[in-house]
C-alpha cells in the first residue's frame, strides 16, 4: 500500500505542475466529480478519480469538458489531498443543488455543475419595535446520505457535540434567560436551536443565538431567517420559497435535495420544526445564571416528537 500511495503521489506532482492543465477544469468541476487531471492524450483527457467505475458520472464530466474522459483509479485520500492543494486551498464550495437523484443524467443540468450555488437573495427586513424580542424555539434534523453507495459510522465527515444546557424558559409573556450577562440592545430575535443530524454528519446539541441582523442561516444558502414583521411574525426562506410564521403557531418546514460532492451523489433532507414563537417586552425578561434542569418537555423537543402541551410533562429528568 506505501509503494502504491508513493507512486501516485509522484504521479500526480508531476502531471499538477501544467498549471495549463490544472486549470482545464474549474474547481467546482474538480472536487464535485472527485478528479484530478493527469494528461491530455488528443482529445483524452485522462484523470485520477475517487469513482472510476461510475460511467454516467464519467460521461457527464466528458460532456462539461468537451472531451473523452478516462478514467483511473486513484486512492481516495491521494486524490483528496491533491484537490485540497489544488482547488480548494482551505476554501469551501457551494455545490448546486437539484431535486432529482437522477440529475447527473438530465442534460438540463448541465450548465448548473459547472457553476457554485448563488445564494438567493432574500431582502432582510425587521419591523418589529426595538422595546420587544421574539423568542424563537426550534428543533431541526439533517440527514445526509450517499446515494451510490451505503454510508459507514467510519465514513463520517463531521463529528460534534455543543452545549446542552437550556438558554431560557417562557412563562406566559415573562421570559427567564440562563446566561451571566444581558442580551445586547441591539437583539431583535432570541434563538433556541436544538439538532440531531445523523449519517455522515453526527452532530447533536442545544445552542442559542441573540440575532442581531438579517438574514441569519439556518443552514447555508437552503434554510434562513429572512425577515420579522411588527407584530414578530418570521419569515423563513425555505430551499427556494418562503414561509410566514405568526407568535403562537407551529409548523414544519421540509425539504430534500440532492448534490455531487467528490464523485458521489448525496441526499440531504433538513426537517424544521417551530416549537414555540413568541414576542417579549424588554421589561419581562429575566437573567439567571444558574443553568435550568432538562425536563422530559426539552427532550421532546430536542429529538422533535410530538407531544400535547396540556400533557406534556414539565417535571426535571433525573441525572
Amino acid at each position: 500500500m506505501e509503494e502504491l500511495i508513493r507512486e501516485q503521489v509522484l504521479e500526480l506532482r508531476r502531471s499538477t505542475q501544467d498549471r495549463t492543465l490544472v486549470e482545464s477544469l474549474e474547481p467546482v468541476v474538480a472536487v464535485a466529480f472527485g478528479v484530478v487531471p493527469l494528461r491530455l492524450e488528443g482529445r483524452s483527457l485522462h484523470v485520477a478519480a475517487i469513482r472510476p467505475e461510475d460511467t454516467v458520472l464519467i460521461q457527464t464530466l466528458g460532456y462539461l469538458v468537451g472531451r473523452k474522459v478516462v478514467a483511473h483509479p486513484y486512492l481516495e485520500n491521494v486524490v483528496l489531498n491533491f484537490l485540497q492543494r489544488l482547488y480548494l486551498r482551505d476554501k469551501a464550495l457551494n455545490f448546486n443543488t437539484f431535486t432529482q437523484p437522477d440529475f447527473l443524467e438530465d442534460p438540463t443540468n448541465f450548465t448548473r455543475l459547472v457553476q457554485e450555488k448563488a445564494e438567493v437573495a432574500v431582502k432582510p427586513l425587521v419591523e418589529l419595535p426595538p422595546d420587544q424580542i421574539v423568542f424563537l424555539d426550534v428543533s431541526m434534523r439533517s440527514e445526509l446520505y450517499k446515494l451510490d453507495q451505503p454510508s459507514h459510522p467510519a465514513e463520517l465527515i463531521s463529528v460534534r457535540s455543543s452545549d446542552l444546557d437550556v438558554p431560557y424558559r417562557l412563562f406566559g409573556d415573562r421570559a427567564i434567560i440562563y446566561r451571566h450577562e444581558g442580551l445586547p440592545d441591539d437583539c431583535r430575535l432570541y434563538l433556541q436551536r436544538s439538532f440531531c443530524n445523523t449519517g455522515l454528519e453526527y452532530e447533536h446539541g442545544v445552542e442559542a443565538t441573540a440575532i442581531r441582523t438579517l438574514p441569519h442561516n439556518l443552514h447555508p444558502t437552503e434554510m434562513q431567517i429572512a425577515r420579522i414583521g411588527k407584530s414578530g411574525e418570521v419569515t423563513f426562506f425555505i430551499y427556494d420559497h418562503t414561509e410566514t410564521a405568526w407568535p403562537g403557531e407551529r409548523k414544519s418546514f421540509d425539504c430534500c435535495y440532492y448534490f455531487l460532492s467528490y464523485g458521489s451523489r448525496i441526499r440531504r433532507r433538513l426537517l424544521l420544526r417551530l416549537n414555540d414563537l413568541r414576542v417579549i417586552h424588554r421589561s419581562r425578561v429575566a437573567y439567571q445564571e444558574t443553568p435550568a434542569a432538562w425536563t422530559s418537555h426539552d427532550l421532546c423537543r430536542w429529538l422533535g416528537l410530538d407531544w400535547d402541551d396540556e400533557q406534556a410533562p414539565t417535571r426535571p429528568l433525573s441525572r
